[in-house]
């Protein structure tokens, strides 16, 4: 569902992308840049969800967040609270990401001022998360939901539907605006 969800966002996002700039070389945007350039959108501003949670944009200090052992199973855990601990956890798959594509290894110097560069610029934001779970579901592992319940998994399925089905339907309403403002 990851897979097949981030296609059905990455191609709205495409679709954003071509509306604002109306080039069609956007559609050869790769997929990291296409999720920077929301992202960069969405901390400049430029674009609001009404939930203000999703307006977060994270730089490195996420990575400094500390939670309380256990918040990720909690049932009393707070809505911000798991948003924090999932973009910390989406932060963390695109922080080791980089450092696989880019062959880094933090033993060597010139590495180490690498990551530490990259760190600088380091941001994480909603748009990364269905980017990073693609990759996660498709190239890493699944690990995450083994030894889970079938219920408990069938509780992970509906809720990833319901994310994608309400992403989708933010993206879609952008979508109308932008183009009702481009024909007017």
């Amino acid at each position: 569902m990851p897979v097949k969800s981030y296609y059905l966002l990455f191609n709205l996002l495409l679709t954003i992308e071509y509306i604002i700039k109306n080039d069609i070389k956007v559609y050869n945007s790769s997929h990291y840049f296409l999720v920077g350039e929301f992202t960069n959108k969405l901390q400049l501003g430029e674009i609001q969800f009404s939930e203000p949670l999703l307006n977060e944009v994270y730089d490195r200090r996420i990575f400094e967040l500390k939670f309380p052992t256990g918040s990720n199973l909690s049932t009393r855990t707070s809505k911000d609270l798991m948003y924090k601990l999932v973009m910390k956890k989406i932060s963390k798959y695109k922080k080791d990401e980089w450092k696989r594509t880019q062959k880094i290894n933090l033993r060597k110097s010139m590495d180490k001022i690498k990551y530490e560069r990259f760190l600088n610029k380091f941001v994480v934001s909603i748009f990364d998360f269905p980017y990073y779970m693609r990759l996660r579901s498709n190239y890493r592992d699944f690990s995450f939901i083994d030894c889970v319940s079938k219920q408990e998994t069938a509780r992970y399925f509906v809720a990833y539907y319901e994310f994608t089905k309400n992403f989708h339907n933010a993206l879609m309403r952008l979508s109308k605006q932008l183009v009702k403002m481009r024909t007017q």
